[in-house]
């Protein structure tokens, strides 16, 4: 029997229902040792997390289906999807798509929808691209030679090169550098497929310890919470891969060896009410501390601003007012101009380009342009900040407008049910929810005050 899963928005107290199509996903197992557990459709923000979503093989031929009802207008759809081999919580049975054409490597080499226009079955094969539900065959093993650069890098011992194919060992496969010119190489038989692996300086006390999900979307895979480097072996004739630097995606003199910017970061909060100190904070900027790399306004302008270092590449960002109790919450659909949705998470997207001075404009907390110089528009009654916004036990809602009227706080999952419905009285500014109650999966976030109302998104975890 099909799973049928309908996504809808709650907005303003009421359903609202866009374009719908039924999309059928079909994923043959045939090159996989399929779980017990069964395979599942997941990922983005339409399809939750490995678990939530079991597809069936009722004729047990090992290729899994299901029909989701997906609504196109929902200001939540975000296109992305993947399938698991299995039910795995931190996203280890995900299928592995880095280095393919259907996998996007920034937002975890999930894959894409087409364009709906109507309903479709859409059918692939685990861990590949083909679209006519069939796998390829698969090849032999190939030699490949991995290649690193140490010339920026004290030795402490043997360079290595590790990865499933040594079961993580860190100092099993050696690189040596024959001709003493600081590139040091390695050839090893590897199957046809992607495969995970990192260099080691002397062991697991020096690995490639600065690749993060954000800055080497380039090069590598970010599984749970590791980021490793990733390589792709196909085809019929020996790989050699390109040299690359010691913690980097390119050749120590080919503009990824440090090079930095002066990036000085501006935001108006002359229409926010300031809860404390203003901060900017992200993985590259402060490895996203909250309170860390706090902005001054020494001219009492309304504008915050801080100037610091940041490499090559991208950084995601945000603007916080006092704490993470009061950050800036922003929209992946109409901030779309300046932010980046990665799985639940929308920030402000940087890319520093060169090594020249970056000097950002002066936009408005929680927007991506510069405030109204004459604005009168004040914040919703309704406005609140939720944190986090992927829980498991408790959230905690502020309210940073006036509280002279009740508020209804109420939740609703995805097929339009009801699971919490809280009022709370006049002169509350805050207030600690207990969701662990509450299923995994996504839920939409109603607040209601004086005939106004907020909306936001809030996930679950177990």
């Amino acid at each position: 029997m099909k799973h049928l899963f309908t996504l809808s928005l709650l907005a303003l107290g009421m359903v609202s229902f866009g374009q719908i199509y039924n999309v059928t996903f079909t994923v043959n197992m045939a090159n996989q040792t399929t779980s017990v557990d069964g395979v599942y459709l997941a990922g983005g923000t339409l399809f939750g997390i490995p678990g939530d979503n079991l597809m069936n093989d009722d004729d047990a031929d090992d290729v899994w289906e299901i029909t989701m009802a997906i609504d196109v207008a929902n200001p939540e759809f975000n296109p992305h999807y993947t399938f698991t081999n299995g039910n795995c919580v931190d996203w280890g049975c995900k299928e592995n798509l880095g280095g393919q054409p259907c996998g996007d490597p920034v937002n975890f080499n999930d894959r894409t929808l087409p364009t709906l226009t109507g309903d479709v079955t859409l059918m692939h094969c685990f861990a590949a691209c083909t679209t006519d539900g069939t796998c390829p065959e698969a090849g032999g093993p190939l030699n490949v030679t991995f290649r690193v650069n140490m010339e920026d890098e004290t030795l402490l011992g043997g360079v290595y090169v590790t990865g499933g194919f040594d079961s993580w060992c860190g100092n099993c496969s050696e690189l040596t550098d024959g001709d003493a010119d600081g590139v040091y190489e390695f050839t090893m038989e590897m199957n046809p497929g992607a495969h995970e692996y990192k260099f080691t300086n002397g062991g697991w006390d020096g690995d490639e310890e600065v690749f993060n999900a954000t800055d080497y979307t380039e090069c590598t895979l970010t599984t749970g919470d590791f980021t490793n480097r990733l390589v792709t072996v196909a085809g019929s004739d020996p790989m050699i891969l390109d040299i690359v630097c010691f913690n980097s995606c390119l050749d120590c003199d080919g503009g990824g060896g440090g090079e930095m910017a002066d990036v000085t970061f501006k935001v108006d909060m002359n229409e926010q009410t300031i809860q404390g100190p203003i901060y900017v904070t992200g993985n590259t900027v402060d490895n996203w501390c909250g309170n860390c790399v706090e902005m001054l306004d020494p001219d009492a302008d309304g504008v915050y601003e801080v100037t610091m270092q940041l490499g090559l590449g991208d950084h995601e960002y945000k603007f916080n007012n006092g704490t993470w109790d009061f950050t800036e919450v922003m929209d992946s659909v109409a901030d779309a101009s300046c932010t980046l949705t990665t799985d639940e998470f929308t920030n402000r997207l940087l890319t520093v380009i060169t090594p020249t001075a970056v000097v950002l404009p002066a936009v408005c907390f929680e927007a991506c342009d510069v405030c109204l110089v004459d604005a009168t528009t004040e914040l919703s009654a309704a406005h609140f900040y939720m944190y986090p916004t992927i829980a498991s036990d408790m959230v905690k809602f502020n309210f940073p407008t006036g509280n002279d009227h009740k508020r209804v706080i109420s939740i609703y999952n995805t097929s339009s049910q009801m699971v919490e419905n809280t009022t709370l009285g006049n002169g509350v500014s805050s207030f600690d929810l207990d969701v662990t109650a509450l299923a995994a999966g996504l839920y939409i976030v109603n607040v209601q005050v004086a005939g106004a109302v907020e909306v936001k998104k809030l996930v679950i975890t177990k």
